[in-house]
């Protein structure tokens, strides 16, 4: 069976590649052509090119629990909510002279307007949620009284003939009726009707509030009048809604009453709702799939808020206050210009690339600048990347984010053949065969090392893809087909433009102006150091491949090995989306002050309820609320209405829900009265109706109800993650089933938790069947098990000390370490594939001859094209993303653990334990005539030719060279 897989692979597959080389040799410009035709096909599938910009679709598994519930919730939810906030920091925020600066700063922000792509201007009334201002209503008489004549405001607007008919008191009397709320006492004809008639206003969370933003008002209180009014007041003035202002105040500090006497941060927030039925993230989305829900004009009037903010910060601050701020798009904003803010260093590492391609290739000769052949091989990845683009956008495949760091990949990988191509031209060194057979040798043993890393890095890729991560499988399915094509276009374009080069040096052309022939004399290399190959050679001979330099290197693969595997046994799994966020920007320096002055405050959650028959579920709803509350150590604060809507009904409807059963009738009746009442009217926010809801009438069926609550600060994922189950869990124990059964938990930040949630298993089993897919294609290729196993070796420990000391590092497992290690598994097999492969092309001498005849031909290329993707990927080094960070650390580490186990390691083990070689006749032996080809001279326009008729004796002659040793 070996014998017969070995046959196969050498009579076919790599004559194949040889019969390529030589036809393309033969027809350089007619493969041009056809290539430039094959792009111009692929590029027509860049009319279906779609950038996603969903995060749902980027960052989600499509078939999670979390997707169908946010899908089910925009469609019933409607109108939601985005925040914008402002953080004002200073030793003592109570002080009024702080408070009045904030006043003419609140001002200005609800004068913000901004400008939306139709041109028309957008107000903050257009885009904040607006409420019913029921403060008249709402607020007992002796309040509203004591409040207007302390803020020297209006009086009331009724007298005690106006209270009589309202309420069938006097005004004496409601002063003193503690019980007194006007949705329940008062007759509803009357109340609806004044209820209906109080105006409509944009809803703040703001502190002061309390002093109805009257800058005058706050310039004549005493820091001891603020913290009164701050103790005292629990209704809004201006809006009548319950309000608990001490949430907005962090790093507080109480007397022994727990009364507040001074905070060192104030928050303000300016909620703006956005309709999710009008939100397209193709149209409002970014590059970076980082924006949520947003409609053009909420995009609009958010833009002219940081606009506005970033001018008044100048204004406020002073050396104690600071000021800092967000808005709901900010972490969208930044985070797309960080992870594309980079493109000059694209065009950078381009350039850089191109210089290193000239110092490898060139010589010191104006004939032997290979400036064409150098742009053509970047040039050939630039065309793989359009083709990829092309063919995958036929596929109906998406470009995502993390897409940007591909051509960086192909650029690594494309130089890299290149320079294994050059390493076996140079040593193809019988002068008398043409050109185009010259090349066909060189693809002999070249295209079996590309071969062999190509498709193992397509195979890794193709295996990547098999993820339930959206990003990540489009990602591997665009690096699969860009590396093919990189492939494709090594064999084809680059060898039609390798053969002209040639064709150019034969005639002594100069290497930048082809039109100025050179004299003999004038061709002559001024000098050839070689350091690189002289420095390989005496490293091997005197130390590498001696018997103490055998034993170094195990035992320090060996130590390396076990402090990787300790590093690798404490990686752990954890992601915070601010890492995203560069250090020095107003959004990091917002979150940073936001933590350590709210320390306590987590992530936003709710628990939804749909259309349940609710006089069956009050009590299990009531129940699961008071599971929450006891539950401390997993939510920070929970704000639901039903606990407020049970104080209500138990105090003036003498009924307790939670040990009787409402009837339908009531249920409605009561909850209507509840919403439009001063303790429940701020909870109409919390219900969707099939119907609207009207004053004085029963509630009509809900078609979605939430719970607000907050988590904790989480910081790991052993803890996050149970907690997230364990609401879930709560919420099915409940068996909230009747009416259409919905009823789940829902929270932003469960995108990422999920993600983290399954990532590391994502890792294990997509690393493990890449690993083992590569090694089938390395031996498909290779044909020898032994080799094979210890270039497995390679790569395990290579990915082992990668992963070890990115835990060093500082790094954890996360989904950008999940796309660099899934890149790590195909490229590191590259470096020993080289060196195994040669090695079997090797007959003359023992093993370790065999060894040093390795790396003294093909060292110095791998050495290159490992340096090359270094280069590709430096220029991330400097970059403010945390992707291309990640990358860069990752395939630093590939590139220095995958060079030393390939080039340094593995020579030796196949020193002392290697394999045989394939049969092989000598390159020495391979004369022109063996072609049966007639050699004619050079003619005037530099070329050799070669008869048509003859083709195929020299294919066959190639043929019959089976595995060529390539000597040095």
């Amino acid at each position: 069976m070996y014998l017969f897989v070995f046959k196969c692979c050498a009579n076919v597959s790599l004559p194949l590649i040889n019969r390529i080389g030589l036809v393309v040799a033969l027809h350089p410009w007619n493969t041009i052509i056809v290539v430039l035709l094959l792009v111009s096909a692929c590029c027509v599938g860049l009319i279906r090119f779609e950038i996603e910009k969903d995060p749902l679709k980027l960052w989600v598994p499509p078939d999670s629990k979390y997707l169908e519930t946010t899908r089910y919730i925009l469609k019933h939810i409607g109108v939601g909510i985005r925040m914008q906030n402002v953080l004002i920091v200073a030793p003592n925020v109570l002080e009024p002279r702080i408070l009045k600066r904030l006043v003419r700063l609140r001002n200005e922000v609800i004068a913000t307007n901004g400008t939306n792509s139709t041109g028309s201007v957008v107000q903050w009334d257009d885009v904040c949620i607006k409420i019913p201002y029921v403060a008249n209503a709402a607020v007992p008489l002796k309040d509203r009284r004591r409040r207007a004549i302390t803020s020297n405001s209006t009086t009331s607007i009724f007298n005690d003939d106006d209270f009589a008919d309202m309420f069938g008191e006097t005004e004496k009397e409601v002063e003193t009726n503690s019980d007194f709320d006007p949705s329940m006492d008062v007759n509803p004809a009357v109340y609806c009707k004044f209820l209906n008639s109080l105006r409509k206003g944009c809803y703040e969370r703001n502190i002061l509030d309390i002093w109805k933003y009257d800058e005058d008002w706050i310039g004549r209180l005493s820091l001891d009048d603020v913290i009164g009014y701050l103790k005292n007041t629990t209704h809004s003035p201006i809006s009548g809604h319950e309000m608990d202002y001490s949430e907005m105040l962090g790093g507080v500090t109480k007397n022994i009453f727990g009364h507040i006497t001074a905070a060192k941060a104030l928050l303000m927030q300016w909620p703006t709702k956005v309709n999710y039925s009008e939100a397209d993230s193709k149209k409002t989305g970014n590059l970076a799939g980082t924006e949520s829900w947003v409609t053009l004009d909420g995009l609009a009037w958010e833009d002219g808020f940081l606009k506005t903010m970033n001018l008044l910060r100048d204004q406020i601050e002073d050396n104690e206050t600071k000021v800092y701020f967000e808005a709901a798009k900010s972490f969208g904003d930044i985070s797309e210009a960080t992870m594309f803010q980079d493109t000059d260093k694209l065009i950078i590492g381009i350039s850089v690339m191109f210089i290193y391609i000239q110092v490898v290739l060139s010589k010191f000769s104006w004939v032997e600048l290979r400036i064409s052949l150098g742009s053509v091989a970047l040039l050939s990845v630039g065309l793989a990347f359009i083709s990829a683009c092309g063919i995958c956008s036929i596929l109906g495949i998406s470009y995502g984010p993390v897409h940007a760091s591909l051509p960086f990949l192909l650029m690594g990988l494309g130089v890299d053949d290149l320079f294994v191509m050059m390493a076996c031209w140079r040593e193809v060194k019988d002068k008398n065969l043409s050109i185009e057979q010259r090349i066909a040798l060189m693809l002999k043993h070249a295209g079996a090392s590309i071969t062999v890393t190509s498709f193992t890095d397509v195979i890794a890729f193709l295996v990547g893809a098999f993820t339930i991560l959206p990003s990540l499988q489009s990602f591997c399915l665009y690096a699969a087909v860009g590396v093919f094509m990189t492939y494709v276009y090594a064999l084809t374009f680059l060898i039609a433009f390798f053969t002209l080069d040639e064709y150019r040096i034969n005639a002594r052309r100069n290497g930048v102006l082809p039109c100025i022939v050179h004299s003999e004399e004038k061709t002559e290399i001024c000098c050839e150091l070689n350091l690189m190959q002289k420095a390989i050679d005496k490293f091997y001979r005197k130390f590498v491949l001696t018997k103490p330099g055998k034993a170094i290197i195990i035992m320090t693969v060996i130590g390396i090995s076990g402090y990787s595997l300790e590093g690798l046994l404490k990686l752990e799994q954890k992601f915070d989306k601010d890492w995203f966020i560069p250090k020095g920007t107003y959004l990091q320096d917002y979150i940073h002050n936001l933590k350590k002055y709210f320390p306590d405050s987590g992530y936003d959650g709710f628990v939804f309820t749909g259309q349940l028959n609710y006089t069956e579920s009050l009590s299990k709803i009531y129940s699961l609320v008071e599971d929450m509350e006891e539950r401390d150590h997993i939510f920070y604060d929970v704000k639901s209405w039903i606990k407020p809507f049970h104080a209500f009904v138990k105090k003036y409807c003498r009924k307790d829900f939670t040990t009787e059963k409402l009837s339908d009738y009531e249920w409605r009746f009561y909850l209507s009265k509840f919403l439009h009442g001063p303790s429940g009217g701020k909870y109409q926010a919390n219900f969707r109706f099939k119907s609207d809801l009207k004053c004085g009438e029963p509630a009509p069926n809900i078609t979605m109800a939430w719970i607000d609550f907050q988590f904790v600060q989480f910081d790991r994922r052993d803890i996050y993650v149970p907690a997230m189950h364990q609401i879930e869990e709560m919420i099915g124990m409940k068996n909230l089933t009747s009416g259409d059964g919905f009823s789940g938990v829902w929270a932003r930040i469960f995108a990422n938790w999920i993600t983290d949630e399954v990532i590391d298993v994502e890792v294990i089993r997509n690393i493990l069947l890449a690993l083992l897919c590569v090694m089938i294609c390395t031996f498909v290729v290779i044909i020898d098990i032994q080799t094979c196993f210890w270039i497995f070796v390679c790569v395990l420990l290579t990915l082992v000390n990668v992963c070890g000391f990115m835990q060093r590092w500082g790094l954890t497992v996360d989904l950008v370490f999940c796309i660099g290690l899934e890149l790590a598994a195909g490229l590191c097999v590259d470096y020993a594939a080289h060196i195994g492969h040669t090695f079997l092309t090797y007959s003359d001498g023992d093993r370790n001859k065999r060894a040093l005849d390795t790396v003294n031909h093909i060292a110095a290329a791998v050495l290159y094209g490992g340096g090359s993707t270094f280069l590709s990927f430096s220029m991330m080094a400097g970059s403010e993303a945390y992707t291309f960070q990640t990358f860069f650390k990752i395939f630093f580490l590939v590139i220095v653990f995958g060079l030393f186990h390939g080039v340094v390691f593995l020579p030796v083990i196949l020193s002392l334990v290697g394999p045989g070689p394939y049969k092989s006749k000598s390159m020495d032996d391979v004369r022109g005539d063996d072609f049966g080809v007639e050699l004619q001279p050079i003619s005037a326009n530099g070329k050799e030719t070669v008869t048509r008729s003859n083709i195929t004796n020299a294919q066959d002659a190639i043929d019959d060279c089976e595995i060529v040793k390539l000597s040095t």
